[in-house]
């Protein structure tokens, strides 16, 4: 439900959308890799127009926030979270209006559920905060090593 989701409903809903950004593998049409690797440009691209309004642009990142959100329900029988509280990494939570877009495509599936973008807010403990402070760890990093612990310890 990332990056490649982005891509897929793009080209479902407006494949003008990847104008200038995809390239035929054969048969198979996909984001280009040479002589530029065009994924996170394309990804910028996506955003800007969800952004800007544009109606295909902005349905990509709800119905992102909607498959987030039937995941997010399924996870409840799996791993019995004690919050309804889910965090959301990367990229998409940078931009305010694409954050948003996807809550709200969250919010129509899973209204009982909030979902937050992650920042360095979630540095709780001496050893998220000092991980915090590293220049060299991201945000996701941190998210991932949090997730890890949890799972390595449950």
């Amino acid at each position: 439900m990332g990056q490649a989701a982005a891509y897929r409903l793009a080209w479902k809903l407006e494949p003008k959308l990847l104008d200038g950004f995809t390239a035929l593998d054969g048969d198979c049409l996909r984001i280009a890799g040479e002589p530029q690797d065009m994924r996170k440009p394309c990804l910028e691209a996506l955003m800007r127009a969800a952004e800007e309004g544009e109606p295909a642009a902005c349905e990509v990142f709800r119905e992102i926030g909607q498959n987030l959100a039937v995941v997010s329900q399924e996870m409840v029988h799996l791993v019995h979270p004690e919050t309804d509280t889910r965090f959301l990494f990367g990229r998409f939570v940078k931009r305010p209006a694409v954050f948003a877009l996807l809550n709200e495509g969250f919010r129509t599936y899973a209204p009982e559920l909030r979902l937050l973008p992650s920042d360095e807010g979630l540095a709780k403990t001496p050893l998220m905060r000092a991980l915090a402070k590293t220049p060299e760890v991201t945000v996701a990093q941190f998210g991932q090593a949090v997730g890890a612990m949890y799972y390595a310890l449950s």
